[in-house]
């Protein structure tokens, strides 16, 4: 058996972090959890997740999802980490945009359990099933 992904989980708002990160443990993955996009940047080279799931949730302090995709693939270009994206709507022209990126994906809303450990699963190559 091969060992799962390690995902971060880059998300401001504790209602979904926590949501994400409990449903993604309970079938065994490994999750490094990140209040920010800014955070996670600064501890990527040397952390290396193989999985970002990455939330729009932003204070006006940080950078936003598609500043922090083109940022990642321009400082870590060899990465092409699977980045699954989720935010306030289909519609949303910055989520439009970070998902036209190369290796993004938008996870759809209302986030589930079965739907988060699904995509991860997908973008990671491993078969696990949420009981």
């Amino acid at each position: 058996m091969y060992p799962l992904s390690t995902v971060a989980v880059v998300d401001g708002r504790r209602s979904f972090h926590d949501l994400i990160t409990a449903a993604l443990r309970a079938v065994g993955y490994p999750v490094i959890e990140y209040e920010s996009r800014s955070a996670f940047l600064v501890a990527y080279p040397w952390e290396k997740p193989r999985i970002v799931v990455m939330g729009a949730h932003n204070d006006g302090t940080d950078l936003s999802q598609e500043q922090a995709v083109k940022h990642l693939l321009i400082a870590h270009p060899a990465s092409l980490l699977p980045i699954l994206l989720f935010g306030p709507g289909p519609d949303d022209p910055a989520l439009i945009r970070a998902a036209a990126i190369p290796g993004t994906e938008v996870l759809p809303l209302p986030l589930t359990e079965k739907g988060i450990v699904d995509a991860v699963q997908r973008v990671g190559g491993r078969s696990l099933s949420l009981t």
